[in-house]
């Protein structure tokens, strides 16, 4: 089946505000609240953040990563010891190279968006067990033997697109069950010839 769907969101109004969003002070902000600002500076409905914003956490990879073999996955963790909140984008493209993701299972938080394509040997996406938030967009494309997203389980939010195409095997949604359906941008999933129901609430609940 072939769906696609836009959310938009809207924030009240507040005293203090800029562009809808209550700023405030912002030099303790956890990590979540950042990455929910950036996200909104994305969407165009803020447009800076003050240079005090300080926080402290595990962040690395503002330039984001792109891991196109297994060796790669493999030693993530030793090559980025406490890295658990990525800045930039996180690329997994490994054709014939990649048939497990065990090695990102320390992974947190996406700032930037996660892109899982064009991997003809992944099965499904345990590894990403720790994945709670991606600021940005998820896209699984083109993954030749993937049959469900068991791995994101944990995943609860999405801050834009959600893209599903292409995966010639995926049978079920199932691994994204915690999803909140609010969180999601847009929706967009089609050419899955094997996918024929909607069958995980959160994604049923957004159409």
């Amino acid at each position: 089946f072939v769906i696609s769907f836009y959310w938009d969101i809207s924030i009240g109004h507040h005293h203090n505000h800029r562009n809808g969003f209550l700023l405030g002070n912002q030099r303790n902000l956890q990590p979540d609240l950042l990455g929910f600002l950036r996200a909104f500076t994305r969407h165009g409905r803020l447009q800076e953040i003050p240079e005090q914003v300080m926080v402290a956490c595990h962040c690395c990879l503002p330039g984001g990563i792109i891991f196109s073999t297994q060796a790669q996955i493999d030693s993530f963790q030793i090559v980025y010891p406490d890295c658990w909140y990525i800045e930039g984008n996180v690329s997994i493209f490994g054709y014939n190279n990649i048939s497990n993701l065990n090695g990102l299972n320390g992974i947190v938080k996406i700032e930037g968006n996660l892109e899982i394509k064009y991997n003809n040997n992944i099965l499904h996406l345990t590894g990403l067990e720790n994945l709670t938030t991606i600021w940005g967009s998820l896209i699984v494309e083109e993954n030749e033997i993937l049959s469900e997203f068991t791995g994101l389980d944990n995943l609860t939010n999405i801050s834009e697109i959600l893209s599903i195409d292409g995966n010639e095997n995926l049978i079920t949604l199932t691994g994204l069950d915690n999803i909140n359906q609010y969180s999601i941008y847009y929706l967009h999933i089609a050419n899955n010839p094997l996918l024929s129901t909607c069958d995980v609430k959160s994604i049923c609940e957004f159409l």
